[in-house]
């Protein structure tokens, strides 16, 4: 049975304070490398602009993201300032190129690391995100 969460106010920003957008480009391509992906976020982002949202592209595979459900998996985990960016942001685009059908495997790391701010949600009543 569906267990509905509580409601709360909305943080967004004043009316005429510019909104922060963050794509996460998970691309397999490295560097300057041409990405599809990413060439079509920045349309987006583009487009947005226009209407004052102001936009970061991050590609994904220039990040160390090791394999992991934790909020930190190591040392050298670029994940906890891609989550401060998370949080800090507005709007999220996930940016993805689709693979036999399904989204890339940087995606979907993405996805499984975002499990450690469910454990926020469970700890507090409230998501990270």
């Amino acid at each position: 049975m569906y267990k509905p969460k509580p409601c709360r106010t909305c943080d967004m920003p004043a009316p005429g304070t510019s909104l922060r957008a963050l794509v996460l480009n998970a691309s397999l391509k490295h560097g300057k490398d041409i990405s599809n992906t990413e060439e079509v976020a920045r349309l987006v982002l583009d487009h947005m602009g226009e209407h004052g949202v102001q936009g970061e592209v991050v590609r994904l595979s220039d990040q160390s993201i090791p394999v992991g459900l934790g909020f930190r998996e190591g040392a050298r985990d670029d994940w906890p300032g891609l989550v401060e960016k998370l949080k800090a942001a507005d709007i999220v685009i996930f940016a993805t190129p689709v693979w036999w059908g399904g989204r890339s495997s940087l995606m979907q790391r993405v996805i499984e690391r975002m499990d450690a701010l469910d454990e926020e949600y469970h700890a507090g009543g409230r998501s990270a995100l």
